[in-house]
């Protein structure tokens, strides 16, 4: 008999800290008018710049304006994945905060899997 669970994952999500919360803001500033100062006040300096204005470009074409949906994985202060939710669609974007200086070091934006299709 096959069992009927094939698998289980268990995802931790807590709430935004405030350096996280702060940092998901000013992405989401940025997403909507790009200001060098204040991509060099959120991300290291080892981001390279221009990847990100395309990046973020592409998103306001693709999306609209965004606004931060749920939390959808991480500890809240150093790692967290979040649903960005904008006029045409939803995207995830996935943080990584360097917690010292309080910046983003990386993130990786995906589509969420409800929304994949597959022929």
């Amino acid at each position: 008999m096959p069992p009927r669970i094939q698998q289980l994952q268990i995802v931790t999500a807590k709430p935004l800290r405030p350096k996280m919360r702060h940092a998901v803001n000013q992405l989401l500033s940025l997403v909507r008018r790009w200001d060098e100062t204040k991509f060099r006040a959120l991300f290291l300096s080892s981001v390279k710049r221009t990847q990100v204005k395309a990046q973020l470009e592409a998103l306001r074409v693709q999306y609209g304006v965004l606004r931060l949906g749920d939390v959808l994985e991480g500890d809240g202060g150093t790692l967290a994945t979040v649903r960005l939710i904008g006029d045409r669609s939803s995207v995830d974007v996935r943080l990584k905060l360097e917690p010292r200086l309080g910046k983003l070091r990386e993130m990786t934006f995906s589509r969420p899997r409800e929304l994949s299709f597959v022929p």
